[in-house]
Formats: structure tokens, sequence, C-alpha cells
């Protein structure tokens, strides 16, 4: 017995299966010669001839211990030379940037390190951003990645700011301060003030999917990455309400005005121009404040104390200021307007 399940996924039009309809297509019009084969791989039809004799010559022409014994711990040295040579090629000839590294955690500590030296050599100022999921302070001990992509800060984002779905878990109040803490103390504060944040990325499925459509749980979630340590990232369309899952995530980006949420877009050119003019937003220096329902904490910059309250729920909630509020002048920094605080605010979302 198959399972429907299992018979629609065998069943349905894939993207494997209509490339491979397009190139038998466009073959028989320029002829093999000129079409990739996209055969190579799947399992039901037969790998072309060249394929086998690849094979073949391998086996006769190489030596038995290069094709059956294992690599040795540091890599091929000639392939590890050739990669850190075009690496080098590209910084030093086109003055690139910035690299970035897919699965930089599954590649050896030694031959980053290397990766590094050499790059750095052709510009000191070249910005080197690691793909890892997981904890990564062994990447990040100054001889290695100048930062990674930080997933450890967009899972709890992921799991608090977001629409209940079946079979999945949102994490309350108490669970996302305990995740965000244990980040904070998961690396050094100078590691933590580079962490390359993000909300979503061509990885993954996009925040407004998250949010269920809605777009204040997704102002909610760019305000916590705008005050948090590190570097904010924001993936092409979520300044403007481009939504996708996992799968659909890589649209052509919407540059029609009028197709865009432009309150959205405001509202994050708004969090980036208060983070570049204000320190609190940037500073390692975070204090949850005690609440029930909510978020509420505050940060010490250099020159000011940045409090943030944030209602997730929708529903209106009377919140108790901490002693060192109430009855003081304050700048919301929304609106950028002088407000007397009385002994409590009102939190709601609409």
């Amino acid at each position: 017995m198959v399972s429907e399940k299992m018979y629609e996924l065998g069943t349905k039009k894939s993207t494997i299966r209509t490339i491979f309809g397009y190139g038998r297509k466009r073959a028989l019009e320029v002829g093999e010669e000129n079409i990739y084969d996209f055969s190579i791989g799947n399992p039901n039809v037969p790998a072309p001839e060249f394929v086998k004799q690849a094979i073949i010559d391998i086996l006769n022409e190489m030596d038995p211990c290069a094709v059956h014994g294992y690599t040795v711990a540091p890599g091929n040295p000639e392939v590890r030379e050739y990669l850190l040579e075009a690496a080098c090629f590209w910084t030093e000839k086109y003055h690139i940037d910035g690299w970035r590294l897919d699965v930089s955690n599954e590649v050896p500590h030694d031959f980053w390190r290397e990766f590094r030296k050499r790059v750095k050599d052709r510009n000191p100022e070249l910005y080197i951003l690691g793909e890892n999921w997981d904890n990564s302070l062994p990447w990040l001990m100054g001889d290695q990645f100048d930062a990674v992509m930080n997933y450890e800060f967009a899972m709890p984002i992921w799991k608090y700011f977001r629409k209940e779905k079946e079979g999945e878990r949102i994490y309350s109040e108490e669970q996302f301060r305990y995740a965000i803490g244990r980040l904070l103390t998961s690396y050094p504060k100078n590691v933590t003030a580079n962490l390359f944040n993000l909300l979503e990325s061509h990885d993954t499925e996009r925040i407004l999917n998250r949010a269920g459509q809605d777009v204040s749980l997704v102002k909610l979630a760019y305000l916590f990455m705008f005050i948090f340590p590190g570097t904010p990232c924001v993936y092409y369309g979520g300044e403007i309400g481009m939504g996708g899952g996992e799968h659909s995530n890589r649209q052509c980006m919407i540059w029609e005005k009028e197709k865009q949420n432009r309150e959205l877009f405001e509202f994050i050119s708004r969090m980036i121009e208060l983070r570049k003019k204000y320190d609190s937003f940037c500073s390692t220096e975070l204090q949850w404040i005690n609440s029930e329902n909510s978020l509420a904490l505050k940060k010490e910059g250099a020159k000011e104390t940045l409090y943030v309250f944030m209602q997730k729920e929708g529903k209106t909630q009377e919140y108790v200021l901490p002693e060192e509020l109430k009855e003081k002048c304050c700048m919301e920094c929304i609106s950028g307007k002088m407000v007397k605080l009385g002994k409590s605010i009102r939190l709601e979302r609409n």
C-alpha cells in the first residue's frame, strides 16, 4: 500500500522533472551535444556512456589509495591550494568587499585560518561571514570569521513573533527571554556586537509568513532586531512586505510602489534612522524588566537609556512603569515627540 502523500509526491510536477523535460525538448531542437544532460543522477535513467568511461578511467589510471582511501584530515593539498588561490584572485583583482561562506561549519578550522590570513593580506578591511546555524564561538576567536549569520538569534524570533500553527510550538515571554539571555551569554560582548542578525534569508520562510500575514507582528520582530546588538540584516523585499514559504522565498523584487507595503517600509526606515542616531540601540547592555504577557527591557547607551515595551497579543494591557520612569518626561522614539509619563502605560496592538 502506498500512502496518498507519497503517491502525490511521486506523480505531481516537480522542478527536477520540469528541467529534465525541458532539456529533452531542447536537445531535439539544438542537438544532444549542446545540452547539459540532466539525467545524470536520475535513478531511472541510465547514465551517458561518457560517465561510465570516466569511472573506468579513474579506476584504471589513478593510484588505488587515492581512489579508495580517506582524504587526509586537512583535505587534499592541491584542492586546498586551488581554493585559496581562487579566493585571493577575486579579492585582489576585483577588490570584493567580503566573502559569505556557505555551510562553513563543515570545513576544517585550519582551512579557514589560512583562508583568513591570505585574503586579509590582500584586503585587511575585507568582511568574512560564515553560514553557521548553531553556536559558532570556535569560528569567532579572531582567527577565522568576522561574523556568522546569527540563526541562533532568528530561531527565538521565529518561535515568539509568529501565529500559532498546528503542531508548532510558540514561545511564551519567559521562554523567549530565556533563549535571548542564553544567546547573550554564549559569546563575548565584542563578538555579539558583530554578529549578523536576520529574521529571514534565502534558506528560510519569510517572517511575514511566520506571522500569519500580521504586519503589526512583523513590525515587532523588526523592532527587536534593530534594538539588538549586532549587525541587522534586511533580506530583500522584507522591508516592503514580501512573503513566501521556505521554497518560495526568492521571488523577483516588487519594484512598483503601489504593490509595496509602504507603511512597513517607513517603519523599517525609521528603525534604521534611530539605530544610526542612538548608540543604545546597538548597545550590548540589555536588561529585562519584569512583565507578564508582554516584553519589557532597557538598554544603556553612552548618552541615553532606551526603554522598550512590546505587546504581542491583540488586547489592551495596563503596565505599571518602573520607579525610574514614573512621572518622567521621555522621548517616544517612533514619533520623536516628548511625552510626560504617569505611573503606568497602556499597551495595545491593533
